[in-house]
């Protein structure tokens, strides 16, 4: 790092490190398989065989790659890893792998795009974020790596990778009490490591907190004798203080330690100009050369040296160099780095190019407006181009000060001359001279709504009933209380409401559409589809009933119908939003997620800031694992919408599918702020706040919804919830007891009763508990709490009996047929689980979990056909670490070891902690090793 002399032009750049065929033929197989089976594998066998040929060749490729970056031939890697995605484009470990390549040979554009892919195909966090974190670094993001990429939940080696990250671009953005807090965060990690030593370091250095300084970089080599960059920041700071020998002293430790140490290079050989030991310079510009040639610090170092030497030519191509270096990364990623950013302008403008120095110029005054040699630079320009005006403005700086320097007062002066104020002119130079050594229902009405729109919906009714016994039959009350009454669930009061205002108001078709809401909400849908139908016949233009009786059909299971409903609306309507957003509901319940994308971004186009097709959009991206386009569109609907709750929440669950809980923390907390005294809202704030750990923030939100409805069992039900969570299990039973008092006829307050038990480990008071709830609610939920009741509590047989005659007695009930499948596997009864699987197969032909735990099931039984399971398993669930797992390992039962490395290798790279991934890898490549033998 160079901080006298040449220091406005090094930057001091963090160069990381980021350091036998088929046994038997598909044919032969198929004769071995059952009737499910032979109904999975109908596809040609000609095109299954060259996709297994395919994989073998695939992880083949990546094993030779991972070799070679083993061996530091990043090249020979990244032909490897490319020729594996030629063949296979969604292979999760060569992406990550071939990110890590593009990071070690200095492309973060290519590194970028490549774990982009990795994270949307569901590379487990982990295995990414630290790339990713110094990708954004590299390119100038730093705004987007911080509000994207959170350190919480991560193992503590890349935590600590990701917090030192956070700290530079908070250094670059000029946020230095945030980047200390980063880094005594990774310091509480690792103590010691000199990465966080020296970047604090190197932020107290930044601020002129010298001692700070030092005493971070001594303990950095103190601990780290071997490591160059604490001796790199001891030269650093020595050199700021203008103590040269000190400084020559601890860049030389470095370069000693590491010849090719492009940070001390750059700053040894700008101080050794800065002495006038041209021919020591001369040395690490050698060595500048042929290291680092497209490093533009290195070049214009290059450029000095020549032209000290009289090589005018070889100035002129060093500085073309060194600023076609420049002009080839991304500009935001230069702007992030003063010092290149006055590189560009210095360098431009030693060429001539005075357009592009004075873009370059421009940025760096308007970030050091204060820099007096950038502002006689741009000054120069701006006079040449007769730009007088702005030349005086450049060079008198904010304020309008004069600038104290003989050659700034002397261009300041000339300047005004040719301004024609001579006078100033005059005086101007003199200085330079000399410092160079010479009650109405209406009313009533709007004050029930207000009162609601405040939070105190009691109150608000109140005043709505009063408005509407004033005038019944009104319109101007009653709607709104009929509104009010759908929401509290009471659609026969809603109904009769509305039949009164209909009576009265034959014409009202907003009064008639709600009606038919209401009859729908009251699951009356033949009275709905006649009232919706007699809007029509008033209006044939009313769209409200319209987009109704589509959603009619799609709740009565037609599809088709609503689909050609909406697209007679689109037609007559093709901007309507409603439309777009029903269209992509249609989509969604006929399983085309793609095509509800397209009307959801059709939508888009027309109203980027449109909440409802917008949030839902978002809901889809998130599905698909496109989190980060899910984010920016979040971002977008928020900007357009601050104060809006649901918009928030979108936000806030796009911050957390980033794994930036901090933000999605602050959303959320933010719903809490402005939804007053909303219960319903605050309710659903304190569900958010839970899911981010933030469990003192949900009992603040259940506490606002209990003070606007005191009674509000949602909330005193979470609340007791959310006691049990924290561990306080007495304040969980104690207020879950009171409510099982209060409402005794509730199932959910029994099964919170069970689950307080199971949670204290008393598996025997758990069951009475989970059998009072399901006699309450015969459902699967609370019959496989009770299944595990039993089980937990060490009577087996009494809970294989029990799920046996759920499951008999419920036979459509797959989640608890699902459980006696695995009950049978618990109990040994592998065929007796195999048949279960196979019904649910039948059943379920989607669900890529069963096909997994089947082939799993098969592969115990020595099965043939668990191969063929496994693959239609990960056919429907690619992105499924157990999934990929279970394949890999059916691979290597059938002696096809490299085919099962491939799905290994990517079962681990998104679940790399789990045990039976790294068992089955590890045990697979015990039999390559002992097969190359």
């Amino acid at each position: 790092m160079c901080q006298v002399g040449w220091r406005e032009i090094c930057l001091s750049f963090r160069v990381k490190s980021i350091q036998h065929r088929i046994a038997k033929s598909l044919m032969t197989a198929r004769k071995r398989l059952n009737s499910i089976l032979m109904v999975l594998l109908l596809n040609a066998p000609f095109q299954y065989a060259v996709a297994t040929d395919q994989v073998e060749k695939v992880s083949i490729y990546y094993e030779d790659a991972l070799v070679r970056m083993q061996r530091n031939d990043t090249k020979g890697a990244i032909v490897q890893l490319k020729n594996a995605l030629q063949q296979d484009s969604k292979m999760l470990p060569a992406l990550v792998l071939l990110g890590e390549a593009y990071l070690k040979s200095g492309a973060p554009l290519g590194a970028e795009r490549v774990l982009a892919d990795a994270e949307k195909l569901g590379a487990d966090r982990s295995q990414i974020i630290a790339m990713q974190v110094e990708v954004y670094n590299l390119l100038g993001r730093n705004q987007a790596l911080l509000e994207r990429f959170s350190p919480d939940g991560l193992p503590p080696d890349v935590k600590y990778k990701v917090l030192v990250t956070r700290a530079y671009a908070q250094m670059e953005l000029g946020q230095e009490r945030p980047a200390i807090q980063s880094l005594e965060k990774a310091r509480q990690i690792y103590p010691y490591r000199s990465d966080a030593l020296v970047a604090q370091s190197m932020v107290y250095l930044r601020g002129s907190h010298f001692s700070d300084a030092l005493s971070l970089a001594q303990l950095a080599v103190t601990k780290n004798p071997a490591d160059p960059s604490g001796w790199n920041m001891l030269g650093s700071i020595a050199h700021a203080q203008g103590n040269t020998q000190d400084a020559l002293a601890g860049y030389g430790k470095a370069l000693k330690l590491k010849a090719d140490y492009l940070d001390a290079l750059i700053a040894r050989a700008s101080l050794l100009f800065d002495l006038k030991r041209n021919e020591e310079a001369a040395r690490d510009v050698a060595t500048l050369k042929q290291k680092f040639p497209d490093d533009p610090r290195s070049a214009y170092l290059q450029a000095l040296l020549a032209g000290q030497q009289g090589k005018e030519a070889e100035v002129h191509n060093a500085l073309i160099a060194a600023s076609s270096a420049l002009d080839a990364l991304p500009f935001e990623a230069v702007l992030t780095r003063p010092q290149l950013v006055l590189l560009g302008g210095i360098s431009h403008y030693s060429l001539g190019q005075n357009e592009k120095a004075k873009t370059y110029l421009g940025a760096y005054l308007k970030k050091f407006p204060q820099h007096l040699g950038a502002r006689k630079i741009m000054a120069s320009i701006l006079m040449g181009e007769r730009e007088y005006a702005k030349a005086v403005a450049v060079l008198e700086g904010p304020g309008g000060s004069r600038p104290n320097d003989p050659q700034a007062l002397s261009m300041l002066a000339s300047a005004y001359m040719n301004l024609g104020q001579h006078a100033k002119a005059v005086s101007l130079l003199e200085e330079a001279s000399s410092m160079s050594g010479g009650n109405a229902p209406d009313i009533t009405a709007n004050y029930g709504l207000s009162l609601i729109g405040s939070g105190q919906e009691e109150l608000g009714m109140l005043q709505l009933q009063k408005a509407y016994a004033k005038s019944p039959g009104s319109a101007r009350p009653g709607v709104p209380l009929a509104i009010m009454y759908l929401k509290q669930n009471q659609a026969k009061q809603a109904i009769q409401l509305l039949q009164a205002i209909t009576r009265n108001e034959p014409n009202n078709l907003t009064a008639l559409n709600l009606l038919a809401v209401a009859q729908g909400v009251a699951k009356d849908r033949a009275a709905a589809r006649k009232t919706y139908e007699q809007v029509l016949e008033k209006d044939k233009r009313f769209t409200p009933a319209k987009l109704n009786l589509a959603r009619l059909d799609l709740y009565e299971g037609k599809p088709d119908d609503a689909r050609r409903r909406l697209l007679a609306i689109l037609q007559e309507q093709p901007k309507n939003l409603d439309v777009l957003f029903e269209l992509a509901q249609v989509e969604l319940v006929s399983q085309r997620p793609q095509d509800a994308i397209r009307w959801l971004e059709k939508a888009r186009s027309f109203n980027p800031k449109s909440l409802r097709p917008n949030i839902l959009l978002v809901d889809l991206y998130l599905n698909t694992g496109d989190v980060q386009k899910a984010l920016d569109i979040a971002k977008g609907v928020q900007a357009g919408s601050r104060d809006n709750l649901q918009a928030l929440a979108t936000l806030g669950r796009a911050y957390l599918a980033v794994g930036n809980r901090g933000l999605a923390r602050e959303n959320f907390r933010q719903i809490t702020q402005l939804a007053g005294f909303d219960a319903d809202w605050q309710q659903r704030a304190a569900e958010l706040l839970i899911g981010v750990g933030d469990y003192e923030g949900a009992r603040y939100s259940l506490e606002k919804a209990l003070l606007s409805k005191p009674g509000y069992f949602p909330a005193l039900l979470l609340k007791a919830r959310l006691e049990q969570l924290s561990g306080n299990l007495d304040a969980a039973e104690q207020q879950t007891r009171t409510l099982a008092v209060k409402y005794p006829r509730e199932a959910s307050v029994q099964q919170l009763l069970g689950d307080i038990a199971m949670q204290r480990q008393r598996y025997n008071d758990a069951i009475p508990a989970y059998i009072n709830a399901l006699n309450l609610e015969k459902n699967a939920g609370h019959a496989v709490s009770l299944y595990t009741a039993y089980n937990q509590a060490g009577n087996t047989a009494r809970a294989l009996e029990f799920i046996q005659a759920w499951v008999s007695n419920n036979p459509t009930d797959q989640r608890a047929r699902r459980v006696l499948a695995g009950a049978y596997i618990q109990a040994g009864q592998l065929a007796l689980a195999q048949q279960h699987y196979e019904m649910l197969g039948k059943q379920l032909p989607n669900d890529a979990s069963i096909y997994n735990d089947l082939a799993y099931v098969m592969l115990k039984r020595g099965q043939p056909g668990a191969l063929a399971v496994a693959e239609k398993a990960y056919q429907l669930a690619p992105r499924d670490a157990n999934v990929a797992d279970t394949l890999g390992w059916a691979w290597v039962e059938a002696g096809q070891v490299e085919k099962g490395l491939r799905y290994l290798r990517e079962a681990q790279v998104r679940a790399p902690n789990n045990p039976d991934i790294r068992d089955h890898l590890a045990k697979a490549l015990k039999r390559k090793s002992e097969a190359n033998k």
